[in-house]
């Protein structure tokens, strides 16, 4: 079993900014850039960093995966990983990429949209700030989604088709398997077939 990188986009030349209900990220179709086919994540790779007034702090925050509805992010979450935001992100202009690792990871499925996005519920627009590093300009060529943001906490979403988020999103193929002539489906390749996913 190894990761394997699926959908990507890495342009940057603009940031995104997250902070209290404005939250921000990306939708992503598997088969869009990489191979279309079942997998379980496992990791996904931002290119982040922080701004902060002095004194104030950024605290817990969230990346979370979901399914989509309507091209938008929608309130079925598949995933979510917490990283401290103060600790682990460097002061903007200075950027890094930060590794989000998915132990139990959710089953993406071939030809479908998901959406990632980034919250931190804990600070103060203008104050405190989470960056995704984007692209808007020139155009972006991601094929499988694009930027979405929301800034009432995820209560509504918009989507801006000229601008895509830098992310890189791996995972592992599963198999399938026959039993008694019916195809079902046994993610790891080993043990008890699993006969529903999520």
């Amino acid at each position: 079993m190894y990761d394997k990188l699926y959908e990507y986009y890495t342009g940057r030349t603009s940031v995104a900014s997250v902070a209290d209900n404005d939250y921000a990220g990306q939708t992503f179709t598997i088969g869009a850039v990489g191979d279309n086919e079942l997998h379980r994540l496992t990791k996904l790779i931002l290119n982040l960093s922080k701004w902060a007034a002095d004194g104030i702090t950024i605290g817990t925050a969230y990346v979370d995966i979901s399914e989509t509805s309507g091209g938008l992010p929608s309130d079925s979450v598949l995933a979510t990983v917490s990283f401290d935001g103060d600790a682990e992100l460097d002061v903007h202009p200075a950027n890094k990429e930060i590794t989000f690792n998915f132990t139990d990871g959710p089953l993406l499925r071939p030809n479908i949209k998901y959406a990632w996005y980034v919250r931190a519920p804990n600070t103060v627009a203008s104050w405190v700030e989470v960056e995704i590093y984007m692209s808007a300009i020139p155009p972006p060529t991601y094929p499988g989604g694009s930027f979405v943001g929301t800034t009432d906490g995820g209560g509504s979403w918009s989507a801006n088709t000229g601008w895509d988020c830098w992310f890189k999103e791996y995972g592992f193929q599963t198999t399938n398997m026959t039993i008694n002539g019916n195809a079902t489906l046994n993610p790891e390749g080993i043990g008890p077939t699993i006969l529903s996913y999520k």
